[in-house]
């Protein structure tokens, strides 16, 4: 009878341990498709003047990952994510964005609900660089795609496509820009580390705001901060940034507008 009870005790012990180590490898899966976050601070606020009035607040979970946006103290934006799925949701006053994440978990793919007349996609190259971003316009029959080139892992061209698209959503190449970007000048010898992890990837403050808050669903960042923008007929602007003592910016002036940051 003691055998019997042994042999029983060890055949549940191994269905236990085995259910255990199920859980903890289906754990450890939904893990490696949470972005690994290696930037020590986040940006939690952002204003375009230096009295601080008018700015957004952002809002993290344990992961880096932005769950809220604030904008006079009412929730502007709020962030889901699905990781058994892949996916994520935006919720705003106006509308509902929906998207897929990679295995890595950045942004694949997202689109604007209910409508859905306007959809990204976004592509990566070996090193998780963010390599493209394709935006499909159903709504005014054109495309635009961003493409990225990268050097020494830092962003060297900023190629603009653009396309029309017909009754079957097939692209026709109308023109495209090039622009490009630098890293050190007469000021700035030595490449500035870039510590935030800043993804400064477009040619306007506006929209380089909003992708500094997500930058860990945007793949890996620039290694160093760029310094000028030439724009494609070639007229270059500076990029100026104010450090704090650990290296973090905390004003940025490009094309005579500014952005002053609080990082946590």
């Amino acid at each position: 009878m003691k055998k019997i009870f042994f042999f029983l005790g060890f055949i549940l012990s191994v269905f236990i341990l085995s259910s255990c180590d199920k859980d903890k490898n289906e754990e450890d899966d939904k893990e490696k498709h949470i972005p690994v976050f290696n930037n020590k601070k986040l940006l939690v606020y952002c204003s375009g003047n230096e009295s601080g009035l008018y700015g957004r607040k952002y809002e993290y979970d344990s992961y880096g990952r932005l769950i809220k946006v604030y904008k006079n103290g009412e929730i502007t934006q709020e962030y889901n994510y699905d990781y058994d799925k892949l996916s994520f949701n935006i919720t705003n006053s106006k509308e509902r964005i929906g998207g897929s994440l990679t295995t890595t978990g950045f942004i694949e793919q997202k689109s604007y609900r209910p409508s859905e007349d306007r959809y990204y996609s976004y592509s990566y190259d070996e090193d998780w660089h963010l390599k493209s971003e394709t935006l499909f316009n159903y709504k005014e029959d054109e495309c635009v795609e961003n493409v990225w080139t990268w050097v020494n892992d830092n962003v060297v061209t900023l190629t603009m496509r653009y396309y029309t698209l017909d009754f079957y959503g097939n692209k026709k190449f109308k023109f495209d820009s090039n622009s490009a970007f630098k890293y050190t000048n007469d000021s700035v010898p030595t490449p500035i580390e870039n510590k935030a992890g800043i993804p400064f990837l477009y040619y306007s403050l506006e929209e380089i705001e909003p992708i500094i808050a997500i930058k860990n669903l945007l793949g890996v960042s620039t290694k160093n901060l760029p310094v000028s923008f030439i724009n494609s007929s070639g007229k270059e602007y500076r990029i100026d940034w104010t450090l704090d003592n650990e290296g973090y910016p905390i004003r940025v002036d490009f094309n005579k507008k500014s952005l002053y940051f609080t990082w946590n």
